[in-house]
């Protein structure tokens, strides 16, 4: 027989979606969650392991934590089924992060290599090729997705930031 108040606890220990982002939402936490992945720690040592100097700090970060870890009957914090599966969530983000990063590096490669094309024609159209004509072409095609790749960065940062709240302003506004 369950103790009923056990049930009410795991229950309620349960994140949501958004109780879960919020979790999660700290370079701090998610670095304790894959300090406690596969060794459970001290209160002290998970301070020390994180950089942290205040426990208050901690204190504040493991509150936030709240049911992906817990304290073992040997005292240390360990991860707990849901802190398992977050991870694995965390995981997921950074795979697509990191497709997102290639296809961008790709992007660049493919324009790049257009533009020379292009660059590499012109001149043949209008009759005006000199020897310095790969060499002009080649350089504007750097030049060229130099300048793309730092504009999509910054554009792929500045999504990154804030999506939800800017959709919101622009289907407020019409």
């Amino acid at each position: 027989m369950t103790n009923s108040n056990d049930d009410f606890a795991s229950a309620s220990d349960d994140l949501g979606e958004a109780g879960l982002f919020e979790a999660i939402s700290h370079e701090t936490r998610i670095h304790a969650l894959f300090e406690l992945k596969n060794n459970p720690a001290s209160f002290s040592d998970l301070k020390r392991k994180l950089g942290i100097s205040s426990s208050g700090n901690l204190q504040h970060h493991i509150r936030k934590l709240g049911p992906l870890i817990h304290v073992n009957d040997a005292g240390l914090y360990e991860l707990t089924d849901q802190g398992r599966e977050s991870l694995l969530a965390i995981r997921a983000v950074r795979s697509m992060q990191n497709r997102v990063r290639n296809n961008l590096n790709i992007a660049v490669i493919i324009g790049c290599l257009a533009y020379y094309i292009v660059q590499m024609n012109i001149p043949f159209l209008f009759g005006d090729v000199t020897p310095l004509t790969p060499i002009i072409a080649l350089l504007n095609a750097a030049v060229f997705g130099l300048v793309f790749y730092v504009i999509w960065r910054a554009a792929f940062k500045v999504m990154a930031e804030n999506p939800f709240e800017k959709s919101n302003e622009a289907t407020s506004s019409s």
